[in-house]
């Protein structure tokens, strides 16, 4: 089914991040591009992820071995703070060994996507030092409801741009970087 058959048959708040997660890779694009980003404000606490896809063999095996595997945390979201009115910041939420770690800082905006030139929450990891900012990562995240927000990450490793799809439902906790440095790379380039 056509996310545009979808779409006609839902309403609001029907959207569930399983229910995403069942849609091919180019029906999650073609929702994506209808919807809005969400404000820095709205975007407040810790969310719980979810994992989509991204339809290449290569870089479905590259996320999962940074973000789904055991030795280096596996994810389990992300979390937001906004410090201002054009700024916020946040991080992920991995677990290791049982243990949760928060790592991979980036700085929140709102900015333009990679994918249509429209608005988009922006998370952009270069800001601060981290091997997310090394790997020049960037996420840009989308509004489906007040609990339900679909993302896709970007990264710049040996290709131009490798994308996955995920999805945030929350939030599920207060923002709490507990002991997370977020520092700033000193020769930072917008």
């Amino acid at each position: 089914m056509a996310v545009t058959e979808v779409e006609k048959t839902s309403v609001v708040g029907e959207w569930t991040a399983e229910k995403l997660g069942s849609l091919s890779i180019p029906e999650v694009a073609e929702l994506y591009s209808t919807l809005r980003a969400p404000s820095l404000e709205e975007m407040h606490g810790e969310y719980q992820g979810g994992y989509i896809g991204c339809g290449h063999l290569f870089s479905d095996s590259m996320w999962k071995l940074a973000a789904w595997n055991p030795a280096m945390g596996v994810w389990q979201g992300k979390a937001f703070e906004p410090i201002s009115k054009t700024e916020g910041r946040g991080f992920n939420v991995t677990s290791k060994f049982g243990r949760i770690v928060r790592k991979w800082p980036m700085r929140t905006t709102i900015g333009t996507s990679f994918i249509d030139g429209k608005e988009v929450f922006l998370l952009d990891y270069p800001f601060y030092r981290s091997l997310a900012g090394f790997a020049k990562m960037t996420d840009e995240v989308r509004k489906i409801d007040d609990n339900l927000f679909l993302g896709i990450g970007h990264w710049k490793p040996l290709t131009p741009l490798a994308s996955v799809w995920f999805t945030l439902s929350g939030p599920i906790k207060p923002f709490d970087p507990e002991g997370l440095v977020f520092k700033k790379r000193v020769m930072y380039k917008t």
